[in-house]
């Protein structure tokens, strides 16, 4: 494969590694930490690549679009919900 449609961060938090799986996404398995500037300066490297054609989020309220957004050179093609 050379390049996906659409490359999304499919939740804006990050979970303790013995979480497994989305029934599991109980505040005691969220860890404080998420380095959304790191991963979405990543997503874009992606994109401008071109391993991406497109990059978004999912599952992103308002605060955390707003948190991207201040760093992001590329914004998000999509916030799937």
């Amino acid at each position: 494969m050379e390049y996906v449609d659409l490359y999304l961060i499919h939740w804006p938090l990050r979970m303790k590694p013995e979480a497994k799986g989305y029934h599991n996404i109980l505040k005691e398995n969220v860890l404080p930490s998420f380095d959304m500037k790191g991963i979405w300066e990543a997503m874009e490297e992606c994109y401008r690549l071109g391993l991406a054609k497109s990059i978004g989020v999912s599952n992103f309220g308002i605060k955390k679009l707003s948190q991207l957004l201040e760093n992001a050179t590329i914004p998000p093609a999509v916030n799937q919900v």
